[in-house]
């Protein structure tokens, strides 16, 4: 049976590998553009709307930005 110290340093070991792929990706200066694109897009301070539904949308994307900022933030954090 695995102790919580194996599922632990399984999620850590997948959390390294993703952050690994994901800095790869977008600390290339062409990754660093398709992120600042990205960014621009969808990550601004304007994300409420008058329909709940789009407010919602636009939480979804922009989260998808915030989510590749934070991968790559954990790389530096997981000594990977």
């Amino acid at each position: 049976m695995e102790t919580n110290e194996q599922r632990k340093e399984k999620i850590l070991e997948r959390l390294r590998a993703k952050s690994k792929n994901f800095n790869s990706v977008f600390s290339s200066p062409q990754g660093e553009q398709v992120l600042v694109a990205l960014e621009e897009e969808f990550n601004h301070d304007n994300i409420m709307a008058e329909d709940p539904y789009k407010t919602a949308y636009r939480l979804g994307q922009r989260d998808v930005v915030v989510y590749i900022r934070q991968l790559m933030r954990n790389m530096e954090n997981l000594d990977v």
